[in-house]
């Protein structure tokens, strides 16, 4: 057990060693796409859901939006990974627009609606996003390879495929990564958020 704990540590840390590089990029474009986010709300937005009253979230059917909540981002995360096929243009534009809501929502949602709304399942979400960008660079570079593969006298495409093969592990750890971190985000958000809310909104 304990060699098995240590093979997915080395594993691991060396998939974050391999692409330190993406993430800074994909870290980069979420921060900067989310000050965008922040900078866009007004202060008679902010005045306007401030003045507005919750209510309790009721028939909230936990198993099934656990299920749909985690097939939902799963499909946005998944295809942002197959964005990479378009040179990670597509990927880009879908990390940038989370990064905008995101902003947009840390500015807008009162201080304790974002903390027990947001935050407990955001911390598993949001970084799902930035390893699903860190996925599409991936694809890029592997789609990069195999063109200079095909069109460069001094290589060769099963060369270049050869060469791209830790990119291939690294786009199966990412999708991995992925799944694991909608999971945890899906159950807060299935089961314990809408608990806190209700709490909050009951005081």
């Amino acid at each position: 057990m304990k060699k098995l704990k240590s093979f997915y540590i080395e594993e691991l840390t060396q998939y974050i060693d391999r692409n330190k590089k993406f993430y800074m990029i994909s870290i980069f474009l979420f921060l900067f796409s989310m000050a965008i986010g922040y900078s866009l709300v007004s202060a008679d937005e902010i005045e306007s859901i401030n003045d507005e009253s919750f209510t309790p979230i009721e028939d909230w059917d936990k198993p099934f939006q656990f299920i749909d909540l985690f097939k939902h981002n799963f499909a946005i995360d998944l295809t942002c990974i197959l964005g990479g096929l378009t040179f990670s243009i597509y990927s880009a534009i879908v990390n940038f627009i989370n990064g905008v809501m995101v902003g947009y929502v840390l500015r807008l949602a009162p201080t304790a609606i974002f903390l027990l709304g947001i935050v407990p399942h955001g911390i598993f979400e949001i970084p799902s996003s930035i390893v699903a960008f860190v996925g599409s660079l991936s694809v890029t570079q592997i789609e990069i390879n195999l063109i200079k593969g095909v069109l460069q006298n001094n290589k060769t495409f099963k060369g270049e495929l050869h060469k791209s093969r830790y990119l291939f592990k690294d786009v199966l750890i990412s999708l991995l990564l992925v799944m694991v971190l909608l999971i945890l985000a899906g159950f807060i958000e299935a089961y314990i958020t809408p608990d806190l809310l209700n709490w909050y909104i009951g005081l």
